[in-house]
């Protein structure tokens, strides 16, 4: 199938499009969003033009996604990590973009100021000129290369690594040296996701996804992320969250009868510390923990 060719709006034209929204509310700019513009127009090889018409049933699709979030009343944080999930999925399966077109910060320039104004300002109400401006920061733009970086082809929902707090997202995808290597960050998802979904871990969880980042960015100089296979990839990636889950210190107990806290502990301090303890008169909790619990009931992590 041949990849479709976006309008690409020049920088400057972008610029005082987006200085003019800086003042405007979400139902004003439904005024002014378009469809063309007199100063884009696609490339001319590479691929096919995309028909109007399609921009227009593009944007009827994310506007009925944003519609069932709320839209164009003001986002709550729920309706906003919806919209990440949903819209991500949305612009990946339906643009039909190559790497090289959606490289291109104009094509997003005019996607952000010209297609979808509105939609920006309903997601980041503060209406600052990166959201609509092609760019790491543009709306649509980040979640599309998010989409594309960690399409998971072997889960029955290939997207649903974007549904990871922003945190943990932003910690993979803005890291070039992980990011060299696609892989490397679904495997990074891959260990963040079993931090997310584990509920017996200390609170907050994005100490441990930006230590172990911080631990697989040390590694860089010394290994080749690019001639690793995903086994090897996965590996390291297992190897620093759990180096990660061992090392923050985040565990308390006390003994029934001595009525005294000790910690708090990382996770193999903590485990060596209750290894000779009596399960029945020990308890134990965690940062985020709002109970303690016998000792009896510590899951080992490991």
């Amino acid at each position: 199938m041949s990849r479709l060719l976006y309008p690409r709006l020049p920088n400057h034209f972008a610029q005082e499009l987006a200085k003019s929204f800086e003042d405007k509310n979400v139902k004003e700019l439904s005024d002014h969003h378009n469809s063309s513009h007199n100063e884009a127009s696609p490339s001319s090889v590479g691929g096919i033009p995309v028909n109007e018409s399609v921009l227009v049933e593009l944007r009827e699709k994310v506007l009925l996604e944003v519609k069932s979030m709320g839209f164009p009343e003001t986002a709550n944080n729920l309706a906003k990590q919806d919209f990440d999930y949903k819209i991500g999925k949305l612009l990946h399966k339906n643009l039909n973009i190559c790497i090289g077109e959606a490289s291109r910060n104009e094509v997003w320039s005019f996607i952000g100021c010209v297609l979808m104004p509105d939609i920006v300002s309903w997601r980041f109400p503060s209406n600052q000129k990166d959201r609509f401006l092609g760019g790491g920061r543009n709306t649509f733009q980040r979640l599309w290369w998010r989409a594309n970086a960690l399409y998971d082809k072997s889960d029955n929902d290939p997207y649903h690594f974007l549904k990871l707090p922003e945190d943990a997202l932003v910690q993979i995808m803005e890291r070039p040296n992980m990011m060299s290597n696609w892989e490397l960050g679904r495997a990074i998802a891959k260990e963040t996701e079993k931090i997310v979904q584990n509920q017996n871990l200390p609170t907050p969880k994005d100490k441990f996804w930006r230590d172990a980042c911080k631990r697989i960015g040390q590694r860089g100089p010394i290994f080749s992320y690019i001639s690793m296979s995903i086994e090897e990839l996965s590996i390291l990636a297992e190897e620093c969250f759990m180096e990660s889950l061992n090392s923050i210190p985040s565990y308390f107990y006390y003994i029934g009868d001595q009525k005294k806290q000790f910690g708090p502990f990382s996770l193999a301090e903590f485990k060596k510390a209750i290894a000779d303890l009596e399960p029945s008169k020990t308890f134990f909790a965690y940062k985020g923990m709002k109970n303690w619990k016998p000792l009896n009931e510590f899951n080992d992590l490991s």
